[in-house]
């Protein structure tokens, strides 16, 4: 895994924040989603895992990194985007609406 990070400083409020690790909890990949939340990052993978070893066919697209707490308790900041290498910074992108 060749990923790329991309410096991506946005400010959220910590109850979107929270939603959006919820959303990507509901559609995990092992549930049948693309998405792994691990902490303070997404991971975005290219396909569910349907199936036992099913993490050797899907690939890692890129992730969403944030910061909690920052700049104060109200607030998370996504820190950075990593792009796979097969992978384009508009396709990571368009998982942060």
């Amino acid at each position: 895994m060749n990923q790329r990070p991309h410096r991506y400083p946005i400010t959220l409020v910590v109850t979107h924040a929270q939603a959006a690790f919820q959303e990507a909890r509901t559609h995990d990949v092992q549930n049948g989603g693309i998405y792994g939340a691990r902490g303070a990052a997404i991971i975005i993978w290219s396909e569910p895992w349907s199936g036992p070893g099913q993490e050797q066919v899907s690939d890692t697209v890129g992730s969403i990194s944030l910061a909690w707490r920052t700049p104060d308790a109200a607030h998370a900041t996504v820190t950075c985007l990593e792009v796979d290498a097969s992978w384009t910074l508009a396709e990571v992108q368009r998982h942060l609406t």
